[in-house]
């Protein structure tokens, strides 16, 4: 649910970020798709409609990952979000960028507001605690629907004066 309204058709650009940030807040803490070092739990707990991809806390991170053939794929190619002082937005100057194959993917801003309540597991890094929690969010997220066959995804991000994420995804698509 969005704070005082109903939650946003799931597969809106704010439903998928509301359901995006649920796949990680309800990730066991060692299983978190955001800190995943090579894709291990890239496949787990994913929608049957759409496919997750995550970024990382920053740094470089090469990760494989499988998924099935004519699902869409959705990717934040930065994201902020805020469970703790009811407002989140990009920094000035955010980058993000996602590519298929070299060939970029249009990512669009998106944002919560009103607020969304998150369900989550003790220890996430988006609610850090058990139970419903209201979010804030903000990023730049796009979703792609890829050819059968292995391809290479790149998400990028930069925000503020030394962050930058990189991940590499070897997308086998079957």
């Amino acid at each position: 649910m969005i704070f005082g309204r109903r939650r946003p058709d799931p597969s809106s650009r704010q439903g998928l970020l509301i359901r995006w940030l649920e796949w990680v807040a309800t990730a066991e803490v060692p299983q978190c798709p955001v800190r995943d070092q090579d894709g291990r739990y890239g496949m787990l707990r994913q929608p049957d409609d759409v496919f997750f991809l995550a970024g990382n806390f920053g740094g470089l991170t090469r990760r494989k990952v499988t998924a099935p053939t004519g699902t869409p794929i959705h990717v934040p190619g930065l994201v902020y979000w805020n469970a703790f002082e009811g407002a989140a937005w990009l920094p000035e100057g955010a980058y993000a960028a996602v590519f298929l194959d070299d060939a970029p993917i249009p990512l669009d801003h998106v944002e919560l507001d009103p607020l969304a309540v998150i369900r989550g597991t003790e220890g996430n890094p988006v609610t850090e605690g058990t139970g419903r929690t209201k979010v804030a969010a903000a990023a730049l997220t796009g979703t792609f629907t890829p050819e059968p066959g292995r391809h290479e995804v790149v998400v990028e991000g930069r925000a503020g004066a030394g962050f930058s994420l990189q991940v590499t995804y070897q997308l086998d698509v079957h």
